[in-house]
């Protein structure tokens, strides 16, 4: 009787140690993983440095897209919502990007979870600077740097509502669907 509760004292203590040492990893290993921030642009900061500057906020309906400058170039990134506050995507499988590069201009779509979609276009010529996409996107243009060949490079960024397999993009005179685009991850 003795041997038989000294081994499930053991039992118990050994679940005790697991059950605390699980407790432990879960705080140490997946919350700096998920570090919450108490504005986005908090939050593009903590990426990009203090000197950093917001220059667009796209809002979805689980996430927000924020376009910046980081002092070299124009940079975007996207956080997670909270309850008053957003997060890092700490889940790759939750993010899938698309995208296509020539020397007329750049696609990147970004797509989280299965609500929101986000496009950026940057075109190098200003007879491209044309964008429209099959799902009526209200696209927001910010003027970028000037590039060593003297052309100036325009960004067009939007929220895409209603993303679909379907879905296609015009910028100048080209029209692209997404089996053009390549998948990153």
């Amino acid at each position: 009787m003795k041997k038989e509760r000294k081994k499930q004292f053991k039992i118990y203590i050994l679940i005790g140690v697991l059950v605390v040492l699980f407790l432990c990893m879960k705080i140490l290993l997946l919350e700096p993983a998920s570090k919450r921030y108490e504005s986005l642009e908090t939050a593009f900061k903590y990426h990009y440095g203090d000197d950093s500057e917001v220059m667009l906020i796209l809002d979805g309906k689980e996430s927000s897209y924020v376009v910046g400058d980081d002092g070299s170039m124009h940079t975007a990134i996207t956080f997670s919502k909270g309850n008053n506050y957003w997060k890092d995507i700490t889940y790759p499988n939750k993010l899938t990007t698309y995208s296509l590069s020539n020397l007329r201009y750049d696609i990147n779509l970004s797509k989280y979870d299965e609500d929101d979609c986000y496009v950026a276009v940057m075109v190098r010529r200003m007879d491209d600077a044309v964008v429209y996409d099959s799902c009526g996107s209200e696209y927001i243009t910010l003027p970028m740097n000037e590039e060593s060949d003297g052309l100036y490079t325009v960004g067009f960024y939007a929220y895409i509502e209603d993303f679909d397999a379907d879905y296609w993009i015009n910028v100048g005179d080209s029209q692209i669907t997404l089996d053009e685009m390549r998948k990153i991850w």
